[in-house]
């Protein structure tokens, strides 16, 4: 209960700030941590980066969901600009 409540958020929310820019060295690290956490618990955990990639979608939906949030509309304009079908002029093709 300690290491969900605490500890695990506390690291999750860490990593998905850091996002893609965390060290594949440090990545592996926190890992190791996670899975001592795990087996000290008795439950096994998610790797750092599947729980990120997860907890970063549902972030990402939710915003998508909300007509409210300050990002929603940046991030449907740009949704709805790669969703356009595109023409070889604007790729300069020639």
């Amino acid at each position: 209960m300690f290491y969900q409540t605490v500890v695990s958020s506390c690291l999750f929310y860490a990593v998905v700030c850091w996002g893609g820019s965390v060290k594949k060295r440090d990545e592996m690290q926190l890992d190791k941590l996670v899975r001592r956490a795990g087996s000290v618990v008795g439950v096994e955990l998610g790797s750092v980066v599947k729980v990120a990639e997860r907890r970063t979608l549902h972030k990402l939906l939710s915003i998508m969901d909300d007509d409210g949030h300050p990002l929603h509309t940046i991030i449907m304009d740009r949704r709805r600009r790669s969703s356009s079908p595109s023409t070889s002029s604007e790729f300069n093709i020639i």
